[in-house]
Parts: structure tokens; sequence; C-alpha cells
């Protein structure tokens, strides 16, 4: 059987790459790794956690690994990744439940114009409507 050198550093560069950039994280940000991983949410806390996953999913792991590492739910995660709340979540629901009633081309048509404006379908159409409706009004006071 042949001989094997022994390895240089037996950890995994993941785990070596994880604890730098928590490392580099608490020491930026001036925090003790017992006050960041506990469940406080002092703002300067949060600032550390958001840094920390935002540093962890440029490194190449994944969101719910990033969880795991910080000890936080995924769903904090994302929040600190891609910012969002409950209303940009419900906004998807009602876009979905929007599109859903339109006919397919008309559907199409909305989604190429929300994109090419940068909005979300339902911005899109909540404006349209609200524009619709104050056209409406202005031609009844015209009428009356």
């Amino acid at each position: 059987m042949a001989h094997r050198p022994p390895l240089k550093n037996p950890r995994p560069s993941k785990v070596l790459l994880r604890d730098e950039i928590l490392n580099r994280v608490l020491a930026q940000h001036r925090v003790e790794a017992i006050d960041f991983f506990s469940t406080c949410r002092a703002g300067d806390l949060t600032a550390a956690r958001r840094a920390a996953a935002q540093e962890l999913k440029a490194a190449g792991f994944a969101v719910t690994r990033i969880a795991h590492i910080l000890r936080r739910n995924h769903r904090t995660i994302g929040y600190y990744l891609y910012g969002g709340s409950n209303d940009a979540r419900r906004n998807r629901s009602r876009t979905y439940e929007m599109l859903k009633a339109l006919d397919p081309s008309t559907m199409e048509t909305v989604l190429a114009i929300a994109k090419a404006e940068g909005v979300s379908p339902y911005v899109l159409i909540r404006e349209w409507i609200a524009e619709r409706a104050t056209y409406e009004a202005a031609a009844k006071a015209r009428a009356a």
C-alpha cells in the first residue's frame, strides 16, 4: 500500500472560507460571536448578519446553507439578501391572480410592457386602473 503524505490542512476549503468571512465581518462590525449568533435584533447585530449573509452568498453559499451557518430562518436570509417585505410577497400573489384572469395574449403584452418599464405587472395594472378611474371621473364631470 502506497504511503500518502498527510494533508496540510484537513479542513475543507468551504469551511475555511466560511470562517474567514465570519471572522472578517465580526471584526469589521466590532461584534462578539456570542452576540452575533444570539437572538438579539439590535441594529448593529442585524447589520453584521446582513453583511455576513451577503458575503457568504457572493462566495457561493446557498441561502439555506447561509441560514444554517448564521442560525437564522431561510426567509430572514432572503430578506437580508434581496430585501422585500410582506408587501412584495402580497404583490406577487396579486400579480398571479390578475394575470390568471387575462387571456393569454393580453397577459403576454402586460408582462412585456412591465418588463420593458422595469416594474412588476401588479404595479403596472394598478397604475392603469388608477389612470382609467381618473379619466372616467373627469369625463363624468365634463358631461355634467
